[in-house]
């Protein structure tokens, strides 16, 4: 069973953008637009992996990484954010987040650590086009 990695990004184009990185990586994917879009699907809340925007219109990443951290403890939780800065990080690590990235980051290193989050093998390297 491939796991499945939930978005939660309110802005379309990273939202997409994440989850065709997700994807060409071998991993499927649930993408929403907000919170009240995620927190009353079951089969959203069963992901095996979340990826979550901080800052989000109505309810925030964290207030999400907060109940799922009340429903399934130890569910990987990265959230991300254009804004990095102690407030934020600490209310991260409140809810108990795994992980926290800031806004522009590298694609790479948001599928290694989802990767290893699901402890799955590091992705093969792929041959550069020449």
């Amino acid at each position: 069973m491939v796991p499945r990695v939930v978005i939660l990004e309110d802005d379309a184009s990273l939202r997409l953008a994440l989850q065709r990185l997700c994807e060409a990586s071998g991993l499927t994917t649930a993408a929403v637009e907000s919170a009240e879009a995620l927190l009353p699907v079951p089969e959203l809340r069963e992901g095996d992996c979340y990826v979550l925007d901080l800052h989000l219109p109505g309810v925030s990443g964290l207030e999400v990484a907060r109940a799922l951290r009340t429903q399934r403890p130890r569910v990987p939780i990265l959230l991300i954010s254009a804004y990095d800065d102690a407030l934020s990080r600490q209310g991260c690590s409140e809810v108990g987040a795994d992980a926290w990235m800031s806004k522009p980051f590298a694609g790479a290193d948001l599928i290694d650590w989802v990767r290893t989050a699901l402890q799955l093998p590091p992705e093969a390297p792929r041959a550069s086009a020449a």
